[in-house]
């Protein structure tokens, strides 16, 4: 659900994003798609999974989804979940702060759910499964239900990633388990959204009660992220100086005269690695919907543009990028159906080479997941390995031919290095 912002800098040091100076927030090619003022203007399209779902549920991001959907199914304390040990952490969050223990399980090289792990780590209280389809692609859903079913678990799907992706059956993801989590910022320009699908039929679906509209401060700070990343593509140099020497004193200004705390944009809030838990709680335990700009746009998307935008940008990058020495590619042929969030690789040397040449370039690229006490220790080396050295590359909607150009000159300087 979130992404690492350990990053290194353009001088080709390493630290953490959230220290580093401000001007690095401006990339040539950004990891999540861009503005795009047409938008705006457009008719609504042809409503899509989960927006079209009969019970679907808006929310600010796919953590309050989640939050909403565990109490749904009356999952407590004295509960256990099984969860992927390679995991965002935002999303276990919400598990944690509902007094939910975690049992992790592993996942193979191309993330697939390792069955004989979950066997494994199931126990009496048990009562759910959560599944990822990392980055977009698709976990082989029916041998999970069987599993659920046998032992009378709930299953979960955190489809977080997976906007508009389908399975081999054609079924877009998030559509089998008895709720689903999605995250539209992540795949669409947005400045927030999240939405959470019960798939069954048990118990009244009176979910909406409670939701809070987000905040206009907190939609406009994301909408200036969004922006920022929009024409620093297209005007970069005098972005950065209207963003720098302008727009972002005059906010300071602002906010030291509100002297009040709008709350933070929860996409913000939710890329921050260090963050206490007392705000991780609170974000979790209070209940926003989108912001009125997010509802208003999703329904304004051209769906079918942005599928073969982004399997065709995929397929583009994953050849020069599977050649490389020192680098693997967990699904180098896209499965039918599938709508890829990212391309991502393991790097060989836990120093990602190839991830610092993309930083150093301007393009965008981050890791998976957030630190956090609970996951385990030891184990689980495979997905300590990933954590560590998957990365990730911009494939989105966005992309002009110019970047792609750009992005496979990079690629191809570095396989000759």
């Amino acid at each position: 659900m979130g992404f690492l912002t350990k990053a290194v800098s353009l001088d080709g040091s390493c630290g953490n994003r959230e220290a580093e100076s401000r001007s690095d927030r401006f990339w040539r090619v950004p990891i999540f798609p861009v503005f795009d003022i047409q938008m705006l203007f457009g008719r609504p399209g042809p409503a899509y999974f989960p927006i079209d779902a009969r019970r679907c549920l808006l929310t600010a991001n796919a953590r309050t989804a989640l939050a909403i959907g565990l109490e749904f199914l009356d999952l407590s304390t004295n509960d256990s979940i099984l969860v992927p040990v390679y995991s965002c952490g935002t999303e276990l969050d919400a598990v944690v702060a509902r007094g939910i223990s975690l049992d992790f399980y592993a996942v193979d090289e191309r993330l697939q759910v390792d069955l004989d792990s979950v066997r494994s780590a199931l126990k009496p209280s048990t009562k759910a499964i959560l599944v990822t389809h990392y980055f977009g692609f698709p976990q082989s859903i029916p041998p999970l239900l069987e599993f659920a079913q046998k032992h009378g678990l709930k299953l979960i799907e955190d489809n977080a990633h997976g906007l508009f992706s389908n399975d081999e059956k054609g079924d877009p993801l998030g559509c089998r388990g008895d709720i689903s989590i999605f995250s539209l910022y992540k795949s669409l320009p947005v400045p927030d959204g999240g939405a959470l699908v019960v798939n069954s039929d048990d118990g009244p679906f009176e979910l909406e009660a409670g939701l809070q509209r987000t905040s206009l401060a907190a939609s406009l700070g994301q909408m200036r992220t969004i922006l920022e990343r929009s024409l620093f593509v297209k005007l970069p140099w005098i972005t950065r100086y209207f963003f720098q020497k302008i727009l972002d004193p005059l906010v300071l200004v602002l906010k030291r005269r509100a002297k009040t705390d709008s709350r933070e944009s929860c996409v913000d809030a939710g890329r921050k690695g260090e963050r206490s838990a007392l705000r991780r709680d609170a974000e979790i335990v209070t209940r926003y919907r989108p912001a009125a700009f997010t509802e208003f746009a999703i329904r304004r998307q051209n769906v079918k543009e942005i599928i073969l935008s982004r399997r065709r940008n995929y397929a583009e990058l994953v050849e020069l990028v599977d050649s490389m020495e020192g680098v693997v590619v967990p699904v180098r042929e896209l499965p039918v159906g599938c709508v890829p969030l990212f391309l991502p690789v393991i790097e060989s040397e836990d120093s990602q080479p190839l991830r610092r040449r993309l930083l150093e370039a301007g393009i965008e690229s981050h890791k998976f997941g957030f630190e956090r006490d609970y996951f385990p220790d030891s184990g689980f080396e495979w997905e300590s390995r990933l954590r560590n050295n998957l990365t990730t590359i911009p494939i989105h909607q966005s992309l002009s031919t110019k970047d792609l150009e750009f992005m496979k000159q990079i690629l191809r300087s570095h396989r000759l290095r």
